[in-house]
């Protein structure tokens, strides 16, 4: 029961009788007593579950674009004269679920340090993608 729960919520739960009982059948559910019995329990429990996986699941967002500006902080009013480079950075997001109108903009604005430990992490995750591609054992260590 739980797998057919699973499986309906991570399918987007048919929404009409007709499409309930059509992915009933395809999860191996032929019994039509059985499928009239369950559709009431997954109208109930399947957009709960929709939620959860929403919040769980393994697709993450894409980034789609990057937008950057730079700017010399001179003086700050926390830090008195800072005279310093700052990054402001801007990353719209895609999450793979929504389609293109749903893109979603992270901010943040960091120091050159703080940017070069960016970009350099970048591009270790790459060359890890890389050698998973090719089949090459990975020396990957994580840094909390």
């Amino acid at each position: 029961m739980c797998a057919i729960v699973a499986t309906v919520a991570r399918e987007g739960g048919a929404r009409t009788p007709a499409e309930q009982r059509r992915q009933l059948y395809a999860l191996g559910v032929e019994d039509e007593s059985l499928q009239l019995k369950l559709m009431p329990v997954l109208s109930a429990v399947v957009p709960g579950v929709e939620r959860v996986l929403e919040n769980t699941s393994f697709d993450f967002a894409h980034v789609v674009d990057v937008n950057w500006r730079l700017d010399y902080v001179l003086r700050s009013s926390s830090a008195g004269n800072v005279h310093e480079p700052l990054y402001f950075v801007q990353l719209k997001l895609q999450s793979p679920r929504s389609s293109g109108s749903g893109l979603q903009t992270v901010a943040f604005s960091c120091s050159v340090e703080e940017l070069r430990s960016l970009v350099y992490r970048i591009q270790e995750v790459a060359n890890e993608v890389e050698k998973l591609a090719t089949g090459t054992p990975s020396q990957l260590r994580t840094n909390a």
